[in-house]
C-alpha cells in the first residue's frame, strides 16, 4: 500500500515547490524521445505503404522526432502527410527548419493543441505528449471546461496533463485510426488512470501496452509505457489480465488489489498528518495501515506491524475518527509556519479536507 489520495475538489491544489517547474522545459513538460524509442512507435503504428492518402498527426512535435523517424522508416512510395503542432515557438522553429529539406509533407502550427480545432480527423498520431503533475496545469479548469463541452468527457482533476493530449487525440482520429503514444506510467496504478483505462474501453476496438524499462527519457528516473490503440467501438474490457504474463496462472500468487484495499500517492506533503501506530486503534479509531510495501521484507505484513492510518472514507460517518483529526488540526494551528501543506489543504477543502 501506498499513501493515501485526498479527493480533489476546489481550485487550490496544494503546490510542493520541490516539485515547481524551474525552467521553460519543465513548465511544458518537455521530456524529448530517443532516436530508438521514435522509431519503435512508428513500426509499431503500421502506417500503410499502399494507401493513396493518409493524415498523420503530431500534436506536441518537439524538435521533430517522430516526423524524422517517418521519414527514415518510410519508403518514397508511402503517402503520408504530418500535421504538426506544438505550443513552444523554438520546437516550431526546429520543426520548420528540418521540413525544408525532407520529402514527407508537413504542416507546422504554433498553438495548444488541447484548444486547438482540426479540420479533419486522422488516420493516425503519435505523440509523446507533455508530463506536467495536475497541480501545476495552469489553464486546468478551462481545459475540463473545454472538454466537458466539446467531447462530453469529465476529466479527473487529479489528471495529469498527458491525459488531456490521450483523450483529445483519440477524438481527432477517424474510426480505424491508430495512436502511438509514450507516457510516465502512472495511469496504470492512480485513480485517475483507471478513468482513462474505462475512456480508452470506451472508445477503442483494440489497447496494446509496451513496459519500457531502463529510464528511457535521457536517463531520468521516470518509466514509462507506449500505448497503442485502435479507434472504434468497444469490445469489452481492454485491459483484462495480461494474458502473456509469465506469472500468470501460477498458484499462490495474486493481484494486489484483489487483496488490499491500495491508494497511491497522497498529494500532500505532510501526509503523516494522518498517520498513527495501530497502538492507538482503540482510542483514535484508525485503521491497519501499510505505507510502504516495499519496505516489507518479503511482502508479508507482521502480526505485529505498527502502522495504522486515521482513514475516513465519509464526513458523515467515521466520528471517532474525525474527533482525531479535529484534535491533531488544533494543536497544527498552534504552529501553522510548520504545518502549511495541512492548513492549506483544510481551507481550500472545508468540506472533504480528510475524505479519502
Amino acid at each position: 500500500m501506498n499513501t493515501l489520495v485526498l479527493r480533489s475538489v476546489r481550485s487550490g491544489d496544494p503546490k510542493s515547490n520541490a516539485r515547481k517547474p524551474r525552467t521553460k522545459a519543465e513548465a511544458l513538460g518537455q521530456v524529448f524521445t530517443n532516436v530508438e524509442l521514435a522509431n519503435q512507435m512508428v513500426k509499431g503504428l503500421g502506417i500503410s505503404e499502399n494507401e493513396v492518402h493518409q493524415r498523420l498527426l503530431d500534436p506536441c512535435v518537439g524538435p521533430a522526432t517522430f516526423p524524422q523517424a517517418i521519414e527514415r522508416l518510410v519508403s518514397r512510395d508511402c503517402k503520408v502527410e504530418i500535421d504538426a503542432i506544438d505550443l513552444d515557438a523554438e520546437m516550431v522553429q526546429l520543426t520548420r527548419n528540418w521540413s525544408t529539406f525532407s520529402r514527407i509533407p508537413l504542416r507546422i502550427n504554433n498553438a495548444d493543441y488541447l484548444e486547438y480545432s482540426v479540420e479533419e480527423q486522422y488516420d493516425f498520431a503519435i505523440l509523446n505528449p507533455p508530463y506536467v503533475r495536475q497541480e501545476w496545469i495552469t489553464k486546468k479548469h478551462h481545459y475540463k471546461s473545454l472538454f466537458k463541452e466539446r467531447y462530453g468527457v469529465s476529466v479527473p482533476g487529479t489528471a495529469n496533463l498527458y491525459v488531456y493530449f490521450i483523450v483529445k487525440v483519440i477524438a481527432d482520429l477517424k474510426l480505424g485510426g491508430k495512436m502511438a503514444c509514450i507516457v510516465y506510467d502512472s495511469w496504470q496504478t492512480t485513480r485517475f488512470g483507471q478513468w482513462l483505462k474505462s475512456y480508452l474501453n470506451e472508445n477503442c476496438s483494440w489497447v496494446k501496452v509496451e513496459t519500457i524499462p531502463d529510464l528511457p527519457f535521457d536517463g531520468r528516473l521516470i518509466d514509462a509505457t507506449i500505448i497503442y490503440v485502435k479507434k472504434g467501438f468497444s469490445s469489452g474490457n481492454l485491459f483484462e489480465d495480461n494474458k502473456n504474463s509469465l506469472l500468470h496462472g501460477v498458484n499462490g500468487l495474486s493481484v494486489l488489489e484483489n487483496l488490499f484495499v491500495t491508494r497511491r500517492g497522497l498529494r500532500l506533503k505532510q501526509s503523516n498528518f494522518f498517520m498513527t501506530n495501530l497502538v492507538n486503534a482503540e482510542s483514535e479509531c484508525s485503521s491497519p495501515f501499510v505505507k510502504k510495501v516495499a519496505l516489507i521484507p518479503g511482502f508479508v505484513v507482521p502480526d505485529n506491524h505498527p502502522e495504522a492510518v486515521l482513514l475516513v472514507t465519509s464526513t458523515e460517518v467515521n466520528n471517532r475518527t474525525m474527533e482525531t483529526l479535529e484534535r491533531r488540526l488544533k494543536q497544527a494551528l498552534v504552529s501553522p509556519k510548520d504545518n502549511i501543506s495541512i492548513l492549506t489543504w483544510r481551507k481550500e477543502r472545508p468540506d472533504t479536507w480528510a475524505v479519502h
